[in-house]
């Protein structure tokens, strides 16, 4: 495979067993250590400090969650409370979805109770559950 980007010719090809591995290793196949490129370490510093603070990550969780604020109105809140950090589209939507219930974290929930509610009739036979 070659990178979509740069056509860069660098590889690492790894594998996993799932089946008779019980330490859970992985395994390297394959290692390509060519470029085509000049390796940029500044590309490592940007990603570092594009990343939020636990207070951003705790303010996009409280304006999602308790102010049900859109990306928008968050972008806005947050530029202006952090004007010296670059605020990126792509980390503020992947940041706002961890704090969103999605169906499947609904239906966890919802068997977690019910299951609860099971154990507790089972331990008690006053309760009744319908």
């Amino acid at each position: 495979m070659i990178s979509k980007k740069l056509n860069c010719p660098f590889l690492v090809n790894v594998s996993y067993s799932r089946i008779k591995n019980s330490e859970e290793l992985v395994f390297v196949n394959k290692v390509v250590k060519d470029h085509n490129h000049v390796i940029n370490r500044e590309m490592i510093k940007f990603k570092e400090s594009k990343k939020f603070t636990k207070e951003m990550i705790d303010d996009i969780k409280f304006i999602t969650v308790s102010c049900k604020f859109d990306a928008t109105n968050q972008r806005k809140f947050l530029e202006n409370k952090y004007p010296l950090h670059a605020i990126y589209s792509k980390d503020l939507y992947a940041a706002i979805s961890k704090f969103c219930p999605t169906q499947n974290s609904l239906l966890n929930d919802v068997a977690k109770i019910s299951n609860w509610l099971d154990q507790q009739k089972e331990l008690d036979s006053r309760w009744y559950v319908a």
